[in-house]
């Protein structure tokens, strides 16, 4: 079993710990893997590790900005943080884009 996939099994059993080794282990293999990256963020967020987690939030949309999945993580990592106004931005930044893009969050395939 790949590491990103291993780190979901660990996310969805709530073994953050173990979800952010496993992610961390995939990016070690593709530095590239925005899911693994947003895996780790969420397993961050479980952990407490707020800061953290929006640091690796802040890689995925900067390399997909349109990427709703992540902006819905952001948002809960803020409203962690008790930043209750950025938190609500970012859910309805979220919303839009999967509203435009269908329910994937990410950019569409076609490029539209």
């Amino acid at each position: 079993m790949d590491s990103t996939r291993a780190g979901l099994e660990h996310l969805a059993r709530k073994e953050p710990d173990r979800a952010a080794q496993a992610f961390r282990e995939a990016l070690v293999a593709d530095p590239g893997n925005l899911e693994a990256r947003e895996g780790l963020a969420r397993a961050l967020l479980a952990l407490g590790r707020h800061q953290e987690a929006l640091g690796e939030l802040n890689s995925v949309l900067g390399r997909d900005p349109r990427r709703g999945s992540a902006e819905r993580i952001r948002s809960e990592v803020l409203m962690a943080l008790g930043r209750y106004d950025e938190a609500v931005f970012h859910l309805r930044r979220a919303m839009d884009l999967d509203d435009r893009q269908g329910a994937g969050g990410g950019a569409p395939e076609d490029g539209a």
